[in-house]
């Protein structure tokens, strides 16, 4: 579901936010292989050095949010505000652009924990009209997906129950950005009903979420895209999960170089793929499915009214046998 107003006129910023850190890598990797195919339908996805993460703008959007990370100060000692910070961050992305009144198209998965106003009230120096656009994924699909990420990344030694129940009762910094309906109004008070396109993620397959944000920028998928290597965080050896867990709580990741660590994570990751695919299963259990989507089971009824979703519930959940919601 996308909004009526999806096509874009020139001197326009367009920022993806949503789908969770592994689709919104995905996604962005998406985009930096097809820089020169976007540039030739008049759409600019800037290619940011120095302060950007992987060519995203995610140094821009962390300043948005409460609690800025002292890496973000580290870059410049004389940065003592995140306004100060975001606006230096900003104008680099806009020079990054071989044409700053063009239409700029910009991602990162930390804009759906910024906050929106702030985004509309810091950016108005630049004169760009903003879309946003926002993936809505199922959130058990989201969060197995996170927790296996930050089990690579030392970010979590937590138990997946631990891991869901610390999100579903607000313990999580994240908890809001699954509230669908309150994270589109959001975005809407801020920026205006017609500025907001938001997608429903479906499971149909690997090209979705890519053809899908090329239909908002009103450009079809051709040969001329180039489609990253398929990625699953959701179907994962339990002995691999096991091993991280520990590993994390060891705490010998604290004593290892950035260096050491990405080793580690190269070697695990070829371990991983070597298991046979009958061997892995999805991270999370139906049990814990029914437990994430009862909880947002509300805001998503209220999110597919907004976007006059025809599925009631917003998301197609057929994949999950006997699914009764508590």
């Amino acid at each position: 579901m996308q909004s009526e107003d999806a096509g874009f006129e020139k001197e326009m910023i367009v920022l993806h936010i949503g789908l969770g850190k592994t689709g919104s890598t995905s996604l962005q990797e998406f985009l930096r292989r097809n820089r020169s195919a976007l540039t030739k339908r008049g759409i600019e996805f800037p290619d940011i050095k120095g302060i950007s993460s992987n060519g995203n703008v995610t140094p821009a959007a962390l300043a948005l949010v409460n609690s800025v990370p002292r890496w973000v100060f580290g870059l410049d000692p004389s940065y003592r505000t995140s306004n100060a910070i975001f606006e230096h961050f900003w104008r680099e992305i806009l020079a990054a652009c071989t044409d700053p009144n063009g239409t700029i198209l910009l991602s990162s998965e930390e804009f759906d924990a910024a906050d929106p106003h702030q985004l509309r009230k810091k950016t108005d120096f630049d004169g760009h009209t903003k879309k946003i656009v926002v993936f809505l994924r199922r959130q058990d699909r989201i969060i197995e997906s996170a927790y296996v990420q930050d089990l690579q990344y030392g970010y979590t030694h937590n138990s997946l129950e631990s891991y869901v129940d610390n999100i579903l009762k607000g313990h999580s910094n994240v908890y809001h950005i699954y509230r669908y309906d309150d994270l589109l109004q959001r975005w809407i008070d801020a920026f205006g009903h017609a500025n907001v396109i938001p997608i429903v993620y479906k499971r149909t397959d690997e090209a979705y979420i890519y053809r899908a944000f090329l239909d908002t920028l009103a450009i079809p998928m051709d040969p001329s895209f180039t489609l990253p290597p398929a990625r699953n965080q959701t179907a994962v050896h339990p002995w691999t999960l096991a091993y991280l867990r520990l590993f994390n709580r060891s705490q010998v990741a604290n004593l290892l170089s950035d260096k050491t660590l990405d080793a580690h994570r190269s070697v695990l990751s070829k371990v991983q793929a070597s298991f046979s695919t009958t061997a892995k299963r999805t991270v999370l259990p139906t049990k814990l499915r029914k437990m994430i989507l009862s909880a947002f089971q509300e805001q998503n009824r209220l999110a597919a009214k907004r976007i006059r979703c025809e599925n009631p519930d917003l998301f197609d959940m057929r994949d999950i046998s006997n699914l009764h919601l508590y």
